[in-house]
């Protein structure tokens, strides 16, 4: 098995521009793909999805949902103050 030159070299990040920057990881194997993202505002999320398309396919899927994820983050007006994990597990 040979891993993604991406894998062996961990999560990416964007350069500190404000003492605070984006991590990420994004990954595939037959039949998934995945993103997860900690951003430079304390956010944190997880996509998963049974379906890979590679090749210039495939980073248009993870850019589209990238770029989604951020949207939807930005699309919230109020977080909760109080953390609601008890409730949905």
């Amino acid at each position: 098995m040979r891993l993604h030159r991406r894998v062996r070299r961990g999560p990416d990040r964007d350069a500190p521009t404000t003492g605070n920057a984006n991590w990420w990881h994004t990954g595939s194997l037959p039949g998934t793909t995945t993103l997860v993202v900690r951003a430079w505002n304390g956010l944190a999320w997880a996509a998963f999805f049974n379906a890979r398309t590679e090749g210039p396919a495939g980073d248009a899927f993870v850019a589209a949902l990238d770029n989604s994820m951020w949207t939807a983050s930005r699309a919230v007006t109020s977080w909760p103050t109080a953390d609601l994990f008890g409730e949905f597990h």
